[in-house]
């Protein structure tokens, strides 16, 4: 039932180097599996990176690889000294306390994202993937806000950027999954442009943002 992954949205070949990284480090520290998330577009580009650039290295493990310690029992199942514990409510508890505790600890250290803010600009739009290239030709006209770390959300920085504009819209290629989970954090209402079937043009962009923008102008 209960999860709380950690996942990386990179969005340039340079950025999936970089974030496949992080995603093996943020793995260890948390001690579960965290996900790169890669859009068809992303996963289909060919890019020329400066690997010198890229400052980000992997950590040795901190625990001996398997095999070369004692025997280690490993389950699906909650369990405790070895043994299925899926029946003790108490055990439980506690489990999932630690293991939230220790995912949240873990992700404070990848606090991956960009701000671009436009003091000459009321509304806030909020990208990611392969979304995110097109919405930053617009940094001259609004301010753009990009989660790396989309799960969890990076709370105070979406508020911190959301309280300083009128107007928020999450540009995404789905029918609104993230513009949700930002609305329900911000408390505020949170326009969702969603880019559906695969076929992204700047100008469908531009004529989204300005029918949103329209229709909140005229109280619609």
């Amino acid at each position: 039932g209960d999860n709380y992954p950690i996942a990386f949205y990179p969005n340039s070949v340079e950025e999936c180097y970089r974030y496949t990284i992080e995603a093996f480090n943020a793995a260890e520290d948390a001690e579960c599996p965290v996900f790169l998330l890669c859009d068809g577009f992303i996963a289909h580009l060919y890019e020329a990176i400066d690997m010198v650039r890229i400052r980000t290295k992997s950590r040795k493990r901190a625990r001996k690889p398997l095999g070369s310690t004692e025997a280690r029992h490993f389950t699906g199942l909650l369990s405790k000294d070895q043994m299925p514990a899926t029946k003790d409510t108490k055990r439980y508890r506690e489990w999932h306390r630690k293991v939230k505790a220790k995912v949240s600890k873990a992700a404070r250290s990848y606090q991956f994202y960009e701000y671009q803010e436009n003091e000459k600009s009321n509304t806030l739009i909020i990208s990611y993937g392969i979304v995110s290239r097109m919405t930053n030709e617009l940094k001259d006209k609004y301010s753009l806000f990009r989660p790396i770390r989309i799960f969890p959300l990076l709370d105070k920085q979406l508020i911190n950027a959301c309280s300083k504009h009128k107007n928020i819209i999450c540009v995404e290629m789905n029918d609104g999954q993230y513009a949700r989970e930002v609305q329900a954090l911000i408390k505020r209402d949170v326009v969702s442009l969603p880019i559906l079937g695969g076929n992204i043009t700047h100008a469908e962009l531009v004529k989204g943002i300005d029918k949103i923008l329209r229709s909140k102008k005229h109280g619609r």
